[in-house]
């Protein structure tokens, strides 16, 4: 077995270790922040480096592809990208389990939230208001009201999650039910046709804490389901953006968009053999070639860049509302650029700057291992913020939207932790203005709470 295979075998160890802690308590009782994470680096990063070795060895002498790759990647090139990758997950791990991000974090409070009626009216509205900004979102507009369409997505999607969840616990009729498919349907939809996977994900994930939270149990058949439909949507999106340039985006309406995707989505079961499916799953789906790129040319080429990629750090906490002349996130061009991934005349593919390559293009393999220790103690401190959604549906319903943004690994770590900055207050302000929750800061007690039993939820929500 090759050095990259056993270092897989090591990064699903660990996966199984964080899985293995989460046994002492209930299915569902909390976010599994943690096992997401792991799972995540697994996929996109550990698994991609043994399971197609041969395949990123040859990656200099494609001309299929539509990212072009400077040069060969070779076998020591890829060996240390895989080492890299299991020191940064062992590093998260590790960091989330010191005693010592236990003691920095005691002191921090807890976020409660309480129904304050049935909110299962509120939800709704709520969600119809996200699907809207959803649409909108996609529509030429000024950088403050997208920011603000971002933001009510966002509560949108904290809607979905609890609708979700109250009708599963039971609470609501028929008709609840059929609007709560119908919308999630159509966001789901509308989402799906902007060409990118990584939103109707948030969208899966959030729907499976909720189902674990809820039923108690794993939702086994869905699972199965699941991975092959998202795999057969991943391939047909590259026939979607053959059919819909970038030139034509920002004209091209939801509704022809919608019959394009469905057009591609035929062309996709008619023909699959048409469809390079290693294509997508090394190119669009994992980040390993692309840090292996950084590796390859990182310093002898490249000089590190020494952390000027957070200088813009505190504007990506500040919503653009608040401050219009904040200045651009450029990275998704500027990256690209500087490594020779994107030609230097094409300003129109943005190429994702994962977390664990930002540390690595910054500060080397040291750098990217401090990181993402460091990483593990903000897990760490995101958890205590959250330790009430152990006991409570109502607080539950508003981590999981939040924590499952933070899944979202190919972005910077400022993008996931500046939209949790800005999009949570926005979404308690709304609950408390719409009356729909009670939002309170108290120490963690670790009491249990009124909720998670089914039958209590029911009688707590409709009293």
């Amino acid at each position: 077995m090759t050095v990259e295979g056993w270092l897989a075998m090591g990064e699903a160890a660990l996966c199984g270790f964080a899985i293995r802690r989460r046994r002492q308590l209930p299915i569902g009782a909390e976010f599994p922040l943690i096992p997401a994470l792991l799972v995540a680096h697994l996929m996109l990063f550990g698994l991609p480096a043994a399971l197609f070795r041969n395949e990123f060895l040859g990656l200099g002498s494609s001309t299929s592809w539509s990212i072009a790759v400077p040069e060969t990647i070779s076998p020591a090139t890829l060996r240390e990208t895989a080492m890299v990758v299991f020191a940064g997950i062992l590093a998260l791990l590790v960091g989330y389990e010191l005693p010592l991000a236990r003691m920095l974090v005691a002191p921090l409070p807890a976020i409660r939230v309480a129904w304050r009626r049935n909110p299962m009216p509120g939800a709704l509205i709520l969600m119809g208001c996200g699907l809207i900004a959803t649409v909108l979102e996609k529509e030429r507009h000024s950088d403050s009201l997208a920011g603000i369409l971002g933001m009510f997505s966002f509560v949108g999607l904290w809607a979905m999650g609890a609708l979700w969840l109250l009708n599963w616990r039971g609470v609501g009729g028929r008709w609840t039910r059929l609007a709560t498919v119908t919308m999630t349907a159509g966001l789901f939809g509308v989402e799906v046709i902007q060409g990118a996977l990584w939103r109707p994900l948030i969208d899966l994930v959030l729907l499976f804490v909720i189902y674990l939270r809820a039923r108690g149990r794993m939702p086994w058949l869905a699972l199965a389901l699941a991975i092959p439909a998202f795999l057969a949507m991943a391939a047909s999106k590259i026939v979607f953006r053959t059919l819909l340039p970038a030139d034509q985006w920002s004209t091209t309406g939801v509704l022809e968009k919608l019959e394009i995707y469905g057009h591609s989505l035929t062309l996709a079961f008619d023909d699959p053999s048409g469809l390079d499916l290693g294509e997508t799953l090394l190119s669009r789906m994992s980040e390993t070639w692309v840090l292996a790129v950084v590796v390859e040319r990182s310093p002898r080429f490249v000089p590190y860049w020494n952390g000027a990629t957070y200088s813009a750090v505190g504007w990506s906490f500040v919503p653009r509302l608040l401050a219009p002349d904040k200045p651009r996130e450029t990275t998704g061009q500027d990256f690209p650029h500087r490594y020779g991934i994107t030609a230097p005349d094409d300003d129109q593919t943005s190429t994702n700057f994962a977390a664990l390559i930002e540390l690595y293009a910054n500060f080397g393999p040291a750098g990217a291992v401090l990181g993402m220790m460091l990483f593990g103690i903000a897990c760490r401190g995101l958890e205590r913020l959250f330790a009430e959604a152990r006991f409570d549906d109502a607080t539950y319903a508003l981590a999981a939207p939040v924590l499952a943004s933070l899944l979202l690994i190919e972005q910077p770590f400022h993008g996931a932790f500046g939209g949790f900055v800005q999009h949570t207050p926005f979404l308690i302000l709304i609950l408390e203005l719409c009356g729909i929750c009670a939002v309170s800061i108290a120490p963690a007690t670790g009491a249990s709470i009124p909720g998670t039993d089914r039958q209590m939820a029911r009688q707590q929500v409709c009293e």
